[in-house]
């Protein structure tokens, strides 16, 4: 257990998949960056995702919020 003092944190994800050419082809990727801080038993952030093609160009972008608590599992 982490205790009860407050911390930040981030964090990167990238996913993407293949292009038209199958395996090793160049596709579309996705970064999902978040941001947060977690204080006592909630947490809450920042999320962006970012979209590219295969030439690696931007096509899309987004951004959104997330909150929590701890809930005994």
């Amino acid at each position: 257990m982490l205790g009860r003092r407050a911390f930040s944190f981030k964090g990167t994800l990238w996913s993407g998949q293949p292009g038209e050419d199958g395996p090793g082809s160049r596709g579309v990727t996705v970064r999902f960056q978040i941001r947060g801080r977690v204080d006592k038993d909630k947490m809450s952030g920042t999320a962006r995702f970012t979209v590219f093609n295969p030439a690696g160009v931007v096509v899309s972008s987004g951004t959104g919020t997330f909150s929590g608590q701890r809930i005994e599992a």
